[in-house]
């Protein structure tokens, strides 16, 4: 897998996270995403926009991005997660629905989403 993301000045932030979990982030002007691949599954962790450029669907383009890398490195689903008590969670799991994504369970603490790519 090209740890790199093709970006060859990762912020230190990146490098660390992906140091400490091996987590990627690719960041934007106006957000960021977080993933990591395991085997056939993207796990995206976070996506988050400036406020004021929501609903411009950086999001979906973020979101695009990952997933072709993901397919780049042989996975076949994508899969995240909403925090139930977070704030903005109804808009979150609204906007992951919009994406493609099932719901495929939920505990107490989250709502379990899957999507195929």
């Amino acid at each position: 897998m090209d740890t790199s993301l093709g970006q060859p000045n990762l912020t230190k932030y990146a490098r660390y996270i992906y140091e400490k979990a091996n987590i990627y982030l690719v960041e934007s002007d106006h957000a960021f995403i977080t993933y990591s691949i395991e085997k056939d599954t993207c796990m995206i962790h976070d996506l988050w926009v400036d406020p004021e450029h929501r609903k411009l669907k950086i999001g979906s383009v973020m979101a695009d991005h990952v997933s072709s890398i993901a397919k780049d490195n042989g996975c076949s689903k994508l899969v995240s997660t909403v925090m139930v008590n977070s704030n903005g969670c109804e808009d979150a799991l609204v906007a992951q629905i919009k994406y493609g994504f099932k719901i495929i369970g939920s505990d107490s603490e989250r709502i379990y989403l899957s999507k195929g790519i």
